[in-house]
C-alpha cells in the first residue's frame, strides 16, 4: 500500500460520547461530505466528548470496518501522537469533505470510484508524520485544498 491507497476527508464532529465499554474509546458520530458516519476512537484520555464536539478532523475513510468493544467504526479519525506519547486532533480549516493528498499527487475528483478497503496493518506500515508541525507522508508535503496539514501543540510525531 501506499499513501495513494488512502482516503482521507475532512469530517466535522456532531456528537461524541464515551464508549459505553471502554474508558479510552470515544463514540463520535461525523459529518462527512456524502453523509455521517461513526467513528470509535481511543483518544478518551485527552479529550473530554464536550471538547471536540464541532472540530474539523481527518478521517481514514476506506479502512476495513471494525467493531471495537461491540461498537462499529465506520473509519479512522487520525491524530498526531509525539514520542513521550501526548495525542492531539489534526484539525485543518478547511470545507468538510475536502480530500487530503500528497505533495505531486491530484486531489482526488468527487466523481472517482471509492478507494478498495484497506487493512489497519496496512495502513501502519505507511509513513504517516509529523515534523516541524506540518504533515508528511512518505516524506510529502500533505495538503487539505490549498492548505497544509498541520498540528497546534505537536512539533514531531505519527500520524495514526
Amino acid at each position: 500500500a501506499s499513501f495513494a491507497d488512502l482516503d482521507i476527508e475532512v469530517g466535522e464532529i456532531l456528537e461524541a460520547k464515551q464508549h459505553p465499554n471502554a474508558e479510552k474509546l470515544l463514540v463520535e458520530k461525523v459529518k462527512l461530505g456524502n453523509g455521517e458516519i461513526q467513528l470509535v476512537s481511543g483518544i478518551a484520555k485527552f479529550y473530554k466528548p464536550e471538547e471536540i464536539i464541532g472540530k474539523r478532523i481527518l478521517v481514514l475513510r476506506n479502512i476495513s470496518p471494525a467493531k471495537l468493544r461491540g461498537v462499529e467504526s465506520q473509519g479512522m479519525l487520525l491524530i498526531c501522537e509525539s514520542k513521550e506519547g501526548n495525542v492531539e486532533i489534526i484539525s485543518p480549516n478547511v470545507v468538510v469533505g475536502t480530500k487530503i493528498y500528497a505533495e505531486g499527487q491530484q486531489p482526488a475528483a468527487k466523481s472517482q470510484l471509492p478507494k478498495p478497503q484497506i487493512s489497519v496493518n496496512d495502513f501502519f506500515k505507511l509513513k504517516l508524520e509529523i515534523k516541524d508541525h506540518f504533515g508528511y507522508a512518505e516524506g510529502k508535503m500533505l495538503f487539505a485544498g490549498n492548505e497544509r496539514i498541520k498540528t497546534n501543540k505537536i512539533k514531531e510525531g505519527r500520524i495514526t
